[in-house]
This record gives structure tokens, sequence and C-alpha cells, in this order.
């Protein structure tokens, strides 16, 4: 034998992987490091653009101080004057401080001090004079931050293919040591592993050969010397059981055929003329082939299961239509003996399933069949859910149980290891009450086996039983299901997408049941739910809580769904409103108007379509994705309007990187826009269309907010509350957003020409 071992080859194996995995992590890490470092200056670039671009902004305040000297002076603008000094001076001290090692902002700095003392000094003077340094200062810095982009890029590019140089060769490297290890391991432990198979499946006549490595070739030559040992027994084991499988078909199929002679000309002899003593003879004998025929059917299931000859064909059913199937074939039995039927399902379990609904049939059949044999008074019920199983969700399929329950005799403790043994009774003696073959419970019991599941039983003599049958179930996801006879979208469990995102949803719904469905169908699909039972705590809650959608019942105690969703149109709570949708079984027409007059985004009908309520989910998640962008850090309100934009354009620029071309295209189309739509709201507050006013500023509103023109947006908030509550006080409010809207403008195309650019 060789000495090499399976514990040497893996050691050998995992040192080479190890000292690859140090070697690209040491390489990244020094490489990445420098890229980090190399961050600073350009930090740094954008901080003194920063500081220039606020240098400019306080010489045009000055400027505009300077223009709108009174004569005389008075204190009040004096006092504004000397303050915007003041902040051109402070603006003039950071750009020296952070501009010092740049001998080029040094030598503009001083020529550019004296020219504003001497125009602070002079307030009448020519301030415009100033900015062309101030804008050459500017060029000279986004020329110094573009040289550095493109070093940090060059850097970053050189990192990128050493590490990924590293990363070839290391794979190479662990690829060459794996192909090693799986010829030197992996292909001998093949070779057993399939040795072993073969014995499992009859074939002990190929051997394992292998002799390498050590272990590996001891246990091949331990499963070789077994294979001699079992092979007689095997071999007896087959004969036994073939001729057991061969004699239970072929008898089966023999006695079948005169069976529906039998049956058929007794069931025509019936038809036909008969006295009342014929008549019970004919009867007596037809019954009697047709409990004969079951018996031969159950051998005939049974040799099949034997023989491995068992197959089943999946297909998508509705499952609460296969269950009233299977209790309408022993109703006529149970109302003979006064016993009550009936079944019972959980709203969790899913309506339409993938399976053979001929064999889960079957398998009911034989349970309510005994059910009902073994039940002298009291009631047979089915019960049917959905339980929980972790297997079952990970393979996409679910587990259902189907418990049916009887007010029988029971089964005694001792004898419950004769229940699923093949022609065997709990009570075997000759005196026995109740027929039967034996072999109802063994074929249901396989049948279940081969869909995954099993069968248990909780049973107390005197008491009744109980046999809970578990299947796994494919879910059903195929077009087909909405055309099969008895399906019921509201409940079927259709086929879902990786969501983009999971939602906070709110349910505003009274009734219990339906509180359960709408959880279901949401969590299903992976969404947080929270629930509330009248429309004032739907109010509390939105107002507490930021969620991403409202599901409102439209009919609700204490305030129904259209007043509270008034309510929380009329004062949004500070972290803003959420998508509202109207859930009701009201579906017409007028009532899809009254939900939208009171401000609602949609409109679900109950039943709940899952199709629509997929449409609604996914809006609301657009909505989502839309509000979470426009959440850039927060700006003091001293901030002016432009570095508010650049802040939050910024924000959404660095998290994108890659589609600054888009965020430009973005920017200009905004100021391209806005004109048009001042227009559009001067003519709605000339014409007195308050309606069409607040609707334009709503959507302003938004646009802006999420492009960070704060003020700007609190300006179009203010005109969307005046044209509802007061419109005749809209026209001050729009005269502030048209002298914003130019500052609004300037800087979108500013940013849009410099993203371009980049």
């Amino acid at each position: 034998m060789s000495r090499w071992t399976v514990g040497r080859m893996l050691a050998a194996g995992f040192l080479l992987a190890l000292v690859a995995l140090v070697v690209v992590g040491i390489s990244a890490y020094v490489r990445i490091g420098s890229l980090v470092e190399s961050q600073t200056p350009l930090r740094h670039s954008h901080v003194l653009l920063g500081q220039i671009g606020g240098l400019g902004d306080a010489l045009h305040v000055l400027d505009r101080a300077s223009r709108t000297r009174p004569d005389p002076p008075s204190a009040e603008w004096a006092e504004s004057y000397r303050s915007s000094a003041a902040t051109v001076e402070r603006r003039l001290r950071e750009v020296r401080a952070a501009s010092a090692g740049d001998n080029t902002h040094q030598e503009l700095l001083n020529r550019l001090e004296p020219m504003v003392e001497a125009r602070i000094a002079e307030p009448q003077g020519d301030v415009s004079l100033l900015f062309p340094l101030v804008s050459e200062m500017h060029q000279h810095e986004e020329a110094e931050l573009a040289g550095k982009l493109a070093q940090s890029r060059a850097s970053a590019q050189n990192t990128r293919w050493l590490i990924l140089w590293f990363v070839v060769a290391t794979a190479v490297l662990v690829a060459l040591c794996a192909r090693w290890i799986t010829k030197r391991i992996t292909q001998p432990t093949k070779k057993i592993t399939a040795a072993a198979q073969r014995v499992a499946a009859g074939d002990l006549t190929r051997r394992a050969e292998v002799t390498s490595p050590r272990e590996l070739a001891q246990m091949a030559q331990a499963v070789n010397t077994s294979m001699s040992a079992i092979l007689a027994a095997h071999d007896e084991a087959v004969a036994a059981t073939a001729a057991k499988s061969a004699f239970l078909a072929t008898m089966s199929h023999e006695i079948r055929t005169p069976m529906n002679a039998v049956i058929g000309m007794t069931g025509l002899l019936m038809e036909t003329d008969l006295d009342a003593r014929q008549r019970e003879l004919v009867e007596t004998v037809h019954a009697s082939g047709a409990s004969l025929l079951v018996i031969i059917n159950d051998v005939l299931d049974f040799s099949k299961i034997e023989a491995g000859e068992l197959s089943l064909d999946e297909q998508p059913f509705v499952l609460r239509a296969c269950v009233q199937q299977a209790m309408n074939l022993v109703a006529l039995t149970a109302d003979a003996k006064g016993l009550h039927l009936s079944s019972h399902f959980e709203p969790e379990c899913p309506e339409v399933v993938c399976g053979d609904e001929a064999r889960i049939r079957q398998i009911l059949v034989n349970l309510l069949g005994n059910a009902v044999k073994f039940t002298d008074h009291g009631a047979v019920t089915v019960a049917v859910s959905s339980a929980p199983d972790l297997a079952a969700g990970q393979s996409g399929r679910v587990a259902i149980r189907l418990a049916v329950r009887d007010t029988g005799i029971g089964i005694p403790a001792d004898r419950m290891d004769r229940l699923f043994l093949p022609f065997s009774q709990v009570d075997a003696t000759t005196a026995r009450s109740y027929e039967g073959t034996g072999l109802g419970l063994v074929i249901s019991q396989r049948l279940a086996e081969a869909m995954d599941g099993g069968i248990t039983v909780d049973s107390q003599p005197g008491h009744g039983s109980t046999f809970a049958v578990t299947l796994r179930l494919g879910e059903s996801s195929t077009p087909e299901i909405n055309t099969l006879p008895g399906y019921d979208r509201s409940t079927a469990v259709a086929s879902r997408g990786t969501t983009a995102r999971s939602l906070l949803v709110l349910v505003a719904e009274d009734n219990p049941v339906n509180q359960r469905v709408a959880q279901l169908l949401l969590e299903r699909r992976g969404h947080r739910v929270e629930i509330v039972s009248d429309g004032e705590a739907a109010v509390e809650a939105v107002m507490r809580t930021r969620y991403d959608l409202v599901l409102m019942d439209v009919q609700m105690p204490v305030l129904d769904g259209l007043d509270a969703t008034r309510m929380i149109r009329a004062d949004p709570p500070a972290h803003g409103a959420p998508r509202i949708v109207a859930l009701t079984a009201n579906a017409l027409v007028d009532d899809r108007k009254a939900s939208q007059l009171a401000g609602m985004d949609g409109f679900l009908a109950k039943p709940i379509n899952e199709t629509d309520l997929d449409t609604v989910l996914a809006t609301a998640a657009a909505h989502a994705d839309v509000r979470l962008a426009g959440q850039s850090p927060l700006v003091d309100s001293d901030v002016e309007e432009p570095a508010s934009i650049r802040a939050c354009v910024g924000a959404i620029a660095g998290a994108v990187p890659d589609d600054r071309q888009r965020i430009a295209t973005i920017l200009h189309n905004f100021a391209d826009r806005l004109p048009v739509v001042l227009d559009k709201m001067d003519h709605a507050a000339a014409s007195g269309d308050a309606r069409n006013l607040a609707r334009l500023a709503h959507g302003l509103k938004g646009s802006s907010s999420t492009l960070g023109a704060n003020r700007f947006a609190a300006i179009c908030a203010d005109l969307e509350e005046r044209a509802v509550r007061h419109p005749e006080g809209s026209a001050d409010i729009l005269r502030d957003l048209h002298d914003q809207a130019r500052e609004v403008s300037d800087t979108m195309v500013s940013l849009s020409t410099e993203l371009a650019r980049v």
C-alpha cells in the first residue's frame, strides 16, 4: 500500500491554500491601504472647492448689499453690510488656511485680499472685479482635483491588476492542488462509494479496485470481502420478492377480469324487471362484487409498490375539492350509521398544490373508510392544515397535514405495531367483528412515504383515533391553476420573485379572519406586517411609525378608512405620509372614486387577487426606494440652498459613481421643466383652480426635496397647504417660489455641467 494517507494529503493541500490566501491577503491589504491614503488629497480638494464656492457666494451677497445701499444709509443696512463683510473676511481666512500649500492659490489670495478690503471700505465700489479671481481659484483647484483623480484612478487600476494576477496565480495553484487531491483521494472514494451503491442495488459482481491511500485501500478491501458473504442471501431475497410480486400481480389481474364481468352484468340485470326477491339477490351479488374489486385493487396496488413500479403523477389540483370528493365516497355509509361527517381547513393552508390527486384521494378514502367502519356513533372529521417544515420550505415545497379523527372504538396500545404490517389486522382472531384485508393502511403509508411524508396514529380505546398524514407537495405556480374547477385565486399560493426589498405594511382591518389572510399573503412575500382594528388606531400608527404601505379597510368601527385617510393627508406626519391603498369588498366604480377623493393611492378589492396585490406591493416598493434616495444628510438651516443641493447630489453620486451622466441628465431635465411647471402653477392660481395648484405643488415638492432643494421644497409644501385651506393667499407664496427657483435652477445647471465633465 502507498505511504500516502488521507491525513497527509489533506494537510498538504490545506497548507498550500493557507499560504496562498495569506499572500493574497497581505498584498491586497498593502495596496488598499495606499489607495485609502490617496483619498486624503481628494477630500481636501473637495473641501477647498466648497470653501471657494462659499467665498463666491459671500461676495455675491456683499455685492447685492452694496447695490441696495439707501441714501442716506440706514442703520439696518449698515448692520447687514457689516455682517456680509465679516462673512467675506471669514471665507477668505478659511480659503487661505485650506490652500496654505498651494502657491497659485496664495498668489491669487494676495491679489484678492487688498481688493476685498478696498471694496469693504468703499461700499459703493464695483465688487464684480473680484469674481474673476475667485473663478480663477475655482478653475485652478478643479484642475488640481482632476489631476489627483487621474492619479487615484491609475493607482486603483494598478492595484486591481496586481490583485487580479495574485488571485489568478493562487487559483491556478489551488486548482492544481485540488486536482491532485481529487485524483489521489476523491476518485478512490468514488470507487468505494460506487461499489457500496452497487451492493445496495443488488449488483455484487464488480469489486472496488483501490490501492491508495492506505485508509481507502483498507476500506475497499472490507467492501470486497463483504460482497461474497451477502451474494447468496441477496440472490435468494431477490428471487423470493420477485416470485411474490409476480404471483400477486398475476392473481390480481386474473381475478379482476371475471369480477368486472360479474359487476357489469349484475348492474345490467338490476335495470331489468325483477321481483323483490330477485332484486335482493342481485343487489347482494353486485355489492359483494364491488367489495371484492376493492380488495383486488388493494392487492394490485400493494404488488406494484412491492415491485417498485409505483409512479406519481404530479399535477396542480384544488386541495379542498380533493378532500370533498374523498368524503363524498364514504358519505352514504356515514349517513346510514348516523355519523356526522365534516372537514375543516386552516386559513394558512394553500388552496392549490402540485401532487398526485388520485393517490392522495386514495389515502383519504382508506382512512375515512376505516374511521366510518370502526365508529358506531359520533363524528368523523378531516382537519387540513399547513404544517411548519423547514426542509420542505428550503426545497420549494409545502408540508400538508391531513388529520382524520373519529369517535370510534380506538386501538389498544399493545396492537399499534400491527397497523402498518401487510395482511395484518388489529383483531386477527376468527371471531373478529370487522372485515378487511389489512392492506389499506399499508398502501396509504407507502403512498405517503412516496410523497416524502408519512402517517402517525394517536388512539385511546373507547375514545376514538386520529390518523395524521403529512405530505410534502409542490407549491403550484403554473398558469393552468387558474382553470382548475373550484380554484379560488384569493388564497392560491402563486410563485413570487425575490423582492427587491422588504416593506413595512400596516393593515387596518377589523375582521380577524381578513386580518389573518392579509398577514399571511404579505408575510409569504417577505414583508413585515403590523395590524390595527380601526381607523383611529391606523391614524395613530401612521403618525408614530414610518410605513411604506397602508392597506386601509373602508368600513371600520370608531373611524372609517376614508375619514382616516383624509386626516392623514390633511396633517401628514413629519417623516412623510405612506402610500394608502383601499381594501374593501365594495368594488364598484363609485367606491373607487370615493377612495381617490379621500386621498388614497390605490384600490384593492376583496377577496384579494394576488396579481393585484403584487402590483400594489411593487408600486409601493418603487415609491419607498425613491424616498430612500432622497434621504441625504440633513443640512443646517444657515446653509445656502446651493450647498444643500450639492450635498444631496454628492451623496447620491457617491453611491453610484458610474452613473454620473444619468444624474446630470436628471438635474438638467429638472431645470428645463421648472419654468413650465411654474407657468402652470401661475395659470392655476390665476384661474382659481386650487386643486390643480395643490397637485402641482405636491409634485414639485417631492422632486425638489429628493434633489436636496430643501428650502424650495418647504415653499412648495407651504403653497400646497395654502392652496387647500386658503387659496386666496397663494400669490405671495408663488412670488417667493419664483425668486427661489432662479437660484435652484442655476445650481442644477451648474452641477449638471460639472457631473457631465467628470
